[in-house]
């Protein structure tokens, strides 16, 4: 394979996937790290793909999130059921960014609990809630990252503290036995998950299926750090004996 065949094998490839890992594609074509990044580098050139923090999406994706929210969805939406039957009136609930927690935030928008309060740091939920009467939204401010639609910083940090949450959910890119609960590194947006971790009183990891055995750059927990982990019915059952054994409370959909 020319190096132009292969740089259209590996654009072909993140087009079909839409986001990939940069993992992923130097397994996938079994080049090194520095002939991978030459490659990209050349598409994004071009104008054919993003690079965001370790991953790649194609041109046609706005954002880092708004391409990650059309990935897996139904396998979202069923974990978003299950993680709903979770909450409780007189809940103050952490939301992270995640586009898994999207669909828990859009399930809640219109459900029928009363006294509700949300904490996020996510600039794309607000705007879930504006008909809801019965449940608050409070939108922690700081500064906006525009590829994550979030809001980071000094000041996102300092809003949180202010409230003590009785349930964490959040999503994450990579989990395993050996490597915990992982994603890219991220400082601003790492350090806001890992806080309503700390703020919170139970805590439950929303991830389908396809995120399980995978480790990425920066560890926020070990597994035991988490109350429940959901996910779908795809999971492989090797994973569902390793978590169990653990005596992990793991919960399918």
């Amino acid at each position: 394979m020319t190096r132009f065949e292969r740089k259209e094998a590996i654009y072909n490839y993140i087009k079909e996937r839409r986001v990939c890992d940069v993992g992923e594609l130097q397994k996938k074509f079994k080049i090194s790290v520095s002939t991978l990044h030459r490659d990209l580098n050349q598409l994004e050139r071009e104008g054919r793909i993003d690079k965001y923090y370790g991953k790649v999406s194609c041109k046609t994706e706005q954002n880092y999130f708004k391409s990650r929210i059309r990935i897996n969805i139904e396998l979202k939406k069923r974990i978003a059921r299950k993680a709903i039957e979770f909450i409780e009136n007189g809940d103050c609930i952490f939301l992270d960014n995640s586009t898994t927690v999207y669909y828990l935030a859009e399930l809640l928008a219109n459900s029928a609990y009363k006294n509700i309060m949300v904490v996020s740091n996510s600039a794309f939920l607000s705007g879930l809630f504006l008909e809801n009467r019965d449940i608050d939204y409070i939108c922690l401010g700081g500064k906006l990252n525009k590829d994550l639609n979030c809001f980071v910083g000094a000041n996102t940090e300092k809003a949180l503290k202010n409230f003590n949450g009785t349930k964490y959910f959040f999503s994450t890119s990579s989990i395993s036995v050996e490597g915990g609960i992982s994603d890219i590194y991220v400082p601003d947006e790492n350090i806001i998950k890992v806080n309503m971790h700390r703020y919170s009183r139970k805590s439950f990891l929303l991830v389908d299926s396809t995120k399980f055995g995978k480790e990425s750059t920066v560890k926020w927990f070990e597994i035991s750090d988490v109350d429940y982990i959901i996910t779908d019915s795809g999971i492989n059952k090797v994973y569902i004996d390793q978590f169990r054994k653990l005596g992990i409370n793991l919960i399918i959909a």
